[in-house]
């Protein structure tokens, strides 16, 4: 394998070492298209902005698809999760693995083109809901960008598989705030936009974040819940409202859910950003009202709802919310 940075795959020692046993990829068949470019392309995780996931590709249809076969494999060497949807760019194609480790791949013949280890920490690991998965990687302007397991947002040559940056994406560190990402970062203008998990454990509050796709400066952060009322008014608009709705003897130590692990989309004739996949528990900023849908009936916070919340990329105010 082509490793880059410096690092091998097994850099971090044993524990990284189980990282890579058995197949990720199996046969490429299909070359899938992405709005505004060739036919054969997937540019983004969901195919277009939209997040449609539909491709318009006609030649494999349902008089030939049981003709289809076996056509290459890649030996990545995990036994663990995987849960990206590779993006398909002038004939590579793009994805991700356990921890945030980014594969290129000759799309047509299965070759390797290089190996982006980002470096993480195994110990991440412990943190993680689902096992150390990753969900997919984002392209832009001749640049991969992938957010590793330990909350650092990388971006990536996309022809050498080189680093450009490395920045940390959270809000906080720590045992008590055990934030993690497994999410597929999203390009907005000249933004990527990520968010994190860890809602499973005490001490995270749910946010949305925007990076400088050139040069990785934080933008802004969106929280998707109030903060613990003790340390002061709330540190944005939209959470003054829904603080009123939450429960006065909330156990603020458990920092409130609500991440956005996932599930994010971009409008670019709005420019405005959609979370389809937030943990939300009870009333936050998508349902500051407590006779919403999203309200557990009663005053005690602790269940889980899809709450779609929308903001602008240049502002990170919300716009829209809508309890489902």
């Amino acid at each position: 394998m082509t490793k880059t940075d410096g690092k091998s795959l097994t850099a971090s020692g044993s524990k990284r070492a189980l990282l890579l046993r058995v197949p990720l990829i199996g046969a490429c068949l299909v070359m899938l298209a992405g709005a505004g470019r060739a036919p054969d392309e997937w540019p983004v995780s969901g195919r277009d902005q939209a997040g449609t996931y539909h491709s318009p590709l006609k030649d494999i249809n349902a008089s030939n698809v049981s003709h289809l076969g076996f056509a290459w494999e890649y030996q990545t060497g995990t036994h663990r999760g995987l849960e990206a949807t590779p993006l398909m760019l002038n004939g590579v194609l793009y994805t991700s693995g356990n921890f945030g480790v980014v594969y290129a791949l000759d799309a047509a013949t299965g070759a390797e083109r290089w190996v982006y280890d980002p470096g993480v920490d195994g110990q991440a690991g412990r943190y993680g809901c689902c096992d150390a998965v990753n969900r997919g990687v984002a392209a832009s302007q001749g640049r991969i960008y992938v957010a590793a397991l330990d909350g650092f947002l990388h971006s990536i040559d996309a022809a050498t598989g080189k680093r450009v940056w490395k920045v940390d994406t959270l809000p906080a560190r720590g045992s008590k705030t055990p934030y993690t990402i497994t999410g597929t970062p999203v390009i907005a203008g000249g933004l990527v936009i990520i968010g994190a998990g860890g809602g499973d454990f005490h001490g995270v509050r749910g946010y949305v974040a925007a990076f400088d796709a050139h040069s990785g400066q934080l933008r802004w952060r969106f929280y998707t819940v109030p903060r613990n009322p003790a340390l002061g008014a709330q540190d944005q608009p939209h959470l003054v409202d829904a603080i009123k709705t939450w429960d006065p003897h909330h156990r603020w130590e458990t920092g409130g859910g609500g991440p956005v692990w996932d599930g994010i989309s971009y409008d670019p004739v709005l420019r405005r950003t959609t979370s389809r996949k937030t943990d939300v528990s009870a009333a936050t900023i998508f349902t500051p009202l407590r006779s919403s849908r999203c309200t557990k009936r009663g005053n005690s916070p602790g269940i889980t709802r899809l709450c779609p919340a929308t903001c602008g990329t240049s502002t990170a105010r919300k716009k829209w919310s809508w309890p489902t």
